[in-house]
Order: C-alpha cells, then sequence, then structure tokens
C-alpha cells in the first residue's frame, strides 16, 4: 500500500474508532485501486468497516486471455471478431466484479446491449501470446454508457487495440429503452478520458 492515513477518535470507552482511512496502490484484478474504510479497535483488534459508496473494485478492471489456436486467422494472427468477442467477456467479468453478474440482470428483467463498437488496431496478436484487456465505463448517462478498452501484450504491454463501445439499457420485456437503476450506476466507478 503507497498511503495510509488514519485519524483517532475516542468513540466509546471500549472502542475506538479510527476515521478517515483510505488506502491506495496500483489496481489490479484482484486488489481495489482505493479504499475508504471505518477502522474500529476493539479489545487490541483492528476491524475494517467499508464506508458508505465507497469503491470495492478497481475502476480499471483487468481481463486476461491467452491466445489461443483458434483465435488465429489465415494471416497467422489473431483474427478481429476475437478482439470484440475479449471485450465483451472482459465486460461482463467486470460487471461481474461489481455484483452485477447475468443472473442479477436477468433477475432485474433489464440489462445491457451494444449500441455501436469502435476499435484501432495497433499492433497483432500471436500465437502463444498472453493479453491483458483493460477496461472501464468512461461516460454513464440516463440510458447509455461508454465503456473503454485497451487490449495489450501481457508480457511487455504494447497495447495491441484501443477501443469503445456504447452500451444502451433496456427492458427485457418490451426491448426499449429505460433508465439505468441507481443500484446499477452506483456500482460503477467513472474514469473520464
Amino acid at each position: 500500500w503507497q498511503s495510509v492515513l488514519l485519524h483517532r477518535t475516542a468513540d466509546t470507552a471500549v472502542a475506538h474508532r479510527w476515521r478517515t482511512a483510505h488506502f491506495e496502490s496500483e489496481p489490479t484484478s484482484l486488489a481495489p485501486s482505493h479504499l475508504s474504510v471505518s477502522i474500529y479497535e476493539i479489545g487490541g483488534s483492528l476491524f475494517l468497516f467499508p464506508l458508505q459508496g465507497c469503491v470495492l473494485m478497481p475502476a480499471v478492471f483487468e481481463f486476461r486471455r491467452e491466445v489461443r489456436a483458434e483465435d488465429i486467422d489465415l494471416l497467422g494472427h489473431v483474427n478481429n471478431l476475437v478482439y470484440l468477442k475479449w471485450m465483451q467477456s472482459a465486460a461482463v467479468a467486470h460487471s461481474d466484479a461489481q455484483g452485477w453478474p447475468t443472473e442479477r440482470y436477468r433477475e432485474l428483467q433489464a440489462g445491457w446491449v451494444v449500441r455501436s463498437h469502435q476499435i484501432e488496431y495497433l499492433q497483432p496478436a500471436f500465437p502463444d501470446h498472453g493479453i491483458i484487456v483493460r477496461t472501464w465505463v468512461a461516460d454513464l448517462k440516463r440510458i447509455s454508457s461508454l465503456r473503454r478498452y485497451q487490449i495489450l501484450h501481457d508480457r511487455d504491454g504494447t497495447i495491441l487495440a484501443t477501443a469503445a463501445t456504447n452500451w444502451a439499457f433496456i427492458d427485457f420485456a418490451t426491448h426499449r429503452l429505460t433508465r439505468i437503476p441507481a443500484e446499477v450506476a452506483d456500482a460503477f466507478e467513472v474514469v473520464t478520458d
């Protein structure tokens, strides 16, 4: 962890509350980039409780994949359509990590559909390459969201492609656009350009 700020205040004779705890680290898919918590000291032990509205997962999500033989086209590199599959899988995994798996959207009877994709291919990916898809929500409006992506080589960080997807939120029964519920919007931190 890069920084820890703690301010101790006595709430009761039994428990001491440490206010305004803020942790920062390099974001990964396994650890949050930042976390705000209340820390209580009770009987010599520290207990951490997330503060209301804090981000528990990284704003920029990393999704890892290995290039497989079936991903390769006649030119000997990853087929362009595979990048779309990686993007879709990364978006779904990010949503799942934020507490919105497919089943939860099904229960809500509403969810995301793609309006458009934009991809700029910069370098090819080849067999036996590992790739990282970084994805984040760049904009969140009333009924739509813009998600951005960087697709990188996992060994040296070379950017293979940059991309964006415009998503729309629809009612599953009517197939019409509908307002993004607050509980969905609140699950994602917007990372502005």
